[in-house]
């Protein structure tokens, strides 16, 4: 594939097509997420990244095919791929929420004067679970049954734009805690809960970037698609 055609499809078609991509992209600094619609070129030419490099990357990864393993998010229909995010994100992000709030107070009362740090991530992480969680509960109790039961599509779409915009929200602070914790990069002498803290903040982001994708990128469009047929 010429370097042309890369640069004018959008990231979206790029990692529903490619999903191996998203982490090529995660390294860039490409939000694939909650700015899909964009054209590649466009965000190449705002990150100031090697474009040659990053289409060569494009052109193996194409060529590998799609990895054994990975399911084919592309190729469910609506029901079956937000029966998966469900089991898949929401049931890892409920485990998980309480562990890393908990593993993140622990830090603070060790670690607290010696690095502040600590205390900003705490309250975006208190903002970022006060954006999730409501989220999580409205797409498993109002959403999630209007899509098994294919009914009310009016108020189906007025929820997939709450969702949405609850997305960029979550990604915004994603972002921000992220920054917060230098890209979650650990001090020399970080303790077991300091790395355990790591680790899990690390995953969240991963999981985060990957639901969002899922739904903005995914799920939205064939819902879109089935009401429109």
């Amino acid at each position: 594939m010429s370097d042309a055609d890369w640069s004018e499809r959008t990231i979206r078609d790029i990692v529903t097509s490619n999903p191996v991509a998203m982490q090529l992209f995660r390294e860039h600094g490409i939000d694939f997420c909650c700015n899909g619609d964009r054209e590649l070129a466009e965000a190449v030419d705002q990150l100031e990244i090697s474009q040659k490099e990053l289409y060569l990357a494009l052109d193996a990864i194409r060529e590998k095919g799609h990895p054994a393993g990975l399911p084919d998010y592309a190729g469910m229909t609506a029901g079956e791929l937000l029966d998966s995010i469900l089991s898949r994100h929401h049931a890892w992000l409920w485990d998980n929420l309480a562990r890393i709030r908990s593993l993140l107070v622990e830090s603070l009362r060790a670690d607290g004067q010696r690095h502040p740090e600590l205390y900003d991530m705490y309250k975006i992480f208190a903002d970022l679970s006060g954006e999730l969680e409501p989220h999580l509960v409205r797409e498993e109790t109002e959403f999630a049954p209007l899509v098994v039961e294919n009914r009310d599509p009016k108020r189906r779409l007025m929820l997939m734009h709450a969702l949405a915009e609850n997305h960029a929200k979550t990604m915004d602070l994603t972002r921000k805690l992220r920054r917060a914790a230098n890209g979650y990069a650990l001090p020399p002498e970080a303790d077991e809960t300091r790395r355990d803290l790591y680790q899990l903040l690390t995953q969240l982001d991963e999981r985060l970037h990957d639901y969002v994708h899922l739904e903005n990128n995914l799920l939205f469009p064939k819902l879109d698609e089935e009401r429109n047929s």
